[in-house]
């Protein structure tokens, strides 16, 4: 298949990537190669390095493909990933494992003479919950020590650093990453005379120094950079993070037994948990977004009955549970994130939002033809939501009391009904001891 230059989708400022040019088609990445970088490019692969990183799970699978661009030698496709999460959305734990994971794949490199020469956030993804390093344009002889490790320094190792330091700074963080990493005048700032400000001064001053001795003293550059990435692991293990419990840390931990779960049987006992399960089997989605997912009672549950899952949050703690709980599990369905009802931008064949439209129009004031336009946009066909009708209230209580006038199940209908063909609240028996919950199943959403 032959494709001209000039209609293709080039991503990117062509003179950083030092192996080619990358375009994007019919949802994949493609990479085509320079001709003079193709016999560079072939030794990755003939050397069976890039199968290794592939295999160890460390770098997106990347194959040849019979696809001809005129002024390159050949092209190499990468899939996407299935969510397109940027890192600082990622919860703590998964921060921590992509920087094992450029450490890991770094390391590996020194072996053969080479190494990453950068690590900014642009290059790893979300495979489930494992980060992976996905441009094999960053993979170069290890001509210079510290080149890679300084900009890793400001992307990771500050971040996860300040995050163990001063575990209450995560919004300011993610504020940070959202733009760049971290500098170190600006790490020192924030954890002050703490003490990791010792080491993180020992470290910097080794990397910066690295490429300087290995001139002085001829030493092989990929032997000396293969010590400090060792270092760095060494002291990483020390800076793992943990998030400070909130009071959604305990929320929803009821989970179902997910030894059973994996045949797709929810083993719940709850008739909430049963009827939701039923509509996902009759609905049959290929991807769900479970808004406001907590500890990820629902995504669990959901997992083996669809492709794949977005669960996001705002609790740190929450967050970073469900990822533990995926990765004893292996479940690579299922993919958890920061993020909050108004800023996520993903999009899935359903939406699961349960037990948070209250919040969103009681306890911070937004109306409902808001609350479902933000459902709606989230979602290309179906929604399962609920209405609460005690409010923030629990059992037996109503707050606020009186309920504002438009915190009504008829009005919020309404709304939906502007997004969705078909509107229905579904019927169920429930104890009496829960807080009364009223479920809507929402499908055809209204082409915009």
């Amino acid at each position: 298949m032959k494709l001209n230059p000039k209609n293709l989708n080039w991503i990117g400022v062509r003179f950083l990537d030092p192996i080619g040019r990358v375009f994007y088609r019919n949802g994949h990445y493609y990479r085509a190669i320079y001709p003079e970088k193709a016999a560079y490019v072939k030794s990755l692969f003939d050397t069976g390095i890039v199968q290794k990183l592939t295999d160890a799970n460390l770098l997106f699978p990347i194959e040849f493909t019979d696809i001809e661009v005129d002024g390159f030698e050949f092209v190499l496709r990468t899939d996407e990933a299935e969510w397109d999460v940027p890192v600082y959305k990622y919860p703590f734990s998964s921060l921590f494992d992509a920087a094992i994971c450029w450490l890991t794949i770094d390391s590996i490199l020194a072996r053969q003479n080479l190494s990453l020469i950068d690590s900014h956030y642009g290059n790893i993804v979300l495979s489930g919950n494992r980060p992976k390093w996905i441009d094999l344009g960053s993979i170069q002889p290890c001509n210079q020590c510290s080149l890679g490790l300084l900009e890793f320094l400001d992307y990771f190792l500050h971040p996860l650093l300040i995050l163990s330091a001063k575990r209450d700074l995560n919004d300011l963080m993610r504020l940070i990453m959202k733009g760049r990493g971290i500098h170190y005048k600006e790490c020192s700032q924030i954890i002050g005379l703490h003490i990791f400000r010792i080491p993180l001064i020992s470290i910097r001053l080794l990397v910066r120094a690295s490429s300087k001795v290995c001139r002085l003293s001829r030493l092989d550059p990929a032997r000396l950079r293969s010590l400090l990435t060792r270092m760095l692991m060494f002291f990483l293990n020390f800076l793992k993070p943990s998030p400070p419990k909130d009071v959604w840390a305990d929320y929803g931990t009821n989970s179902i037994d997910l030894a059973k779960g994996k045949e797709g049987k929810s083993t719940s006992e709850d008739p909430r948990d049963q009827q939701i399960t039923q509509l996902i089997r009759k609905i049959q989605p290929f991807s769900v977004i479970d808004a406001g997912a907590s500890s990820g009672h629902f995504s669990r549950m959901i997992a083996p009955l669809t492709q794949k899952v977005l669960a996001f949050d705002t609790s740190e703690y929450a967050i970073d549970q469900l990822v533990a709980y995926s990765k004893d599990l292996n479940e690579r369905k299922i993919t958890a994130c920061i993020d909050d009802f108004h800023n996520n931008n993903q999009v899935a064949d359903l939406v699961l939002a349960l037990a948070i439209t209250h919040h969103i129009a009681l306890g911070q004031q937004f109306k409902f033809d808001y609350i479902s336009q933000r459902l709606s946009e989230m979602t290309r066909n179906g929604l399962i939501t609920e209405f609460m009708p005690n409010g923030l209230g629990t059992l037996g209580k109503i707050y606020p009391e009186p309920l504002p006038s438009y915190y009504k199940l008829e009005t919020f209908l309404a709304e939906l009904r502007h997004f969705f063909t078909d509107v229905e609240v579904i019927d169920y028996q429930r104890s009496g001891s829960f807080s009364p919950r009223i479920l809507i199943h929402c499908s055809g959403k209204f082409s915009s």
